[in-house]
């Protein structure tokens, strides 16, 4: 049935007045609005200079600066330690009587009773398992198979994990003379078995501590790019990695930590460009082993060790290269930027 012809203009009044209804609502809210933020008042921005003072004194850091050997692992003998300054201590384990065996639970208990002491002294600790002290060097050093070694590090997995958190972090350690990955008279040395070592460092040792490796030579055969910041600071491999160089200055490629066994020759400058990069995001530190003047002198050490981004570096030893840096005057420095 069609409308009546009067009812569609009325319906069109409607509407019209309707929307007229809607914009008067719309003008009459933001009259509102403005007239609200006419009252309020207005934000005042201020400067404001702050002058910031170099610090020439220490700032203690547990998982930086120098180290030494405590005389003892017992409550009494690193709080004597802590109480020198110390925030750091090596931690060197010898496993020589189990070398064909596995760990016995009471050296387990006593590790774990080491760490406690560790943690009361208010220290981290740079922890490396050995089995011997280079009684023998330059000689094959007696050290465990393979198997054994494997074994001893799936053992000692659950302690570390347990006590993380006072290890600043692990030298890879286990093969040959002192841990070195060298002269091992097991084989431990050779390429395959140190890749075995580090697979199983990786796969036992805290997801979040840092496993330091002795030779560039052998690590950047692994990684042959650098470790960027993109891949920093994950539980992958490479960004767990670290360096220690027990042989710092003492000649020209730091007595074979940068000799190259394939080419024969010394990569020494190649490979701390590749150290500069990874240091940046990992630990690297390790000491001395003998003067070596003049590259053992202040001017060579200060600029290596801010060139390779050095973390903690051991003060006893060797005792001569730590004198000579206190007689040349560089000591207090490498020891604030440390």
């Amino acid at each position: 049935m069609k409308a009546k012809p009067y009812v569609l203009p009325l319906l069109q009044i409607v509407l019209s007045l309707s929307g007229l209804a809607a914009f008067f609502l719309v003008q009459l809210r933001a009259q509102t609005l403005s007239a609200a933020r006419a009252y309020l008042p207005v934000a005042t921005r201020t400067s404001m200079t702050r002058v910031f003072v170099p610090v020439t004194g220490e700032i203690p850091n547990q998982e930086r600066g120098f180290y030494n050997w405590p005389d003892d692992f017992v409550p009494s003998a690193l709080l004597n330690y802590a109480a020198q300054g110390y925030t750091l201590a090596y931690q060197r384990e010898n496993l020589h009587a189990w070398t064909e065996s596995d760990l016995p639970p009471q050296y387990l208990d006593a590790l774990g009773a080491r760490f406690r002491a560790v943690r009361q002294a208010g220290l981290k600790v740079i922890l490396r398992f050995a089995y011997n002290e280079g009684e023998t060097y330059p000689d094959g050093q007696p050290d465990a198979s393979l198997a054994r070694a494997l074994r001893h590090i799936e053992q000692l997995g659950p302690v570390l994990e347990a006590n993380k958190e006072v290890i600043a972090w692990i030298e890879a350690g286990f093969i040959g003379a002192w841990g070195e990955w060298h002269t091992s008279a097991s084989g431990l040395d050779s390429p395959e078995n140190k890749a075995a070592i580090r697979n199983a460092l990786f796969q036992h040792l805290a997801r979040d501590r840092f496993i330091l490796f002795r030779y560039p030579g052998d690590f950047i055969a692994w990684y042959p790019q650098p470790l960027t910041e993109a891949q920093a600071f994950t539980s992958a491999p490479q960004a767990r990695l670290g360096h220690h160089n027990d042989c710092f200055l003492a000649s020209e490629d730091d007595l074979g930590t940068y000799y190259d066994p394939e080419s024969g020759k010394s990569r020494a400058e190649e490979w701390k460009g590749y150290l500069s990069q990874m240091a940046r995001f990992a630990p690297l530190s390790g000491e001395t082993c003998r003067p070596n003047p003049p590259r053992s002198d202040c001017e060579t050490a200060v600029h290596e060790l801010e060139r390779l981004h050095w973390s903690a570096l051991n003060e006893g030893w060797h005792p001569a290269v730590i004198q000579a840096w206190k007689d040349q005057g560089c000591y207090d420095e490498i020891r604030q930027r440390l």
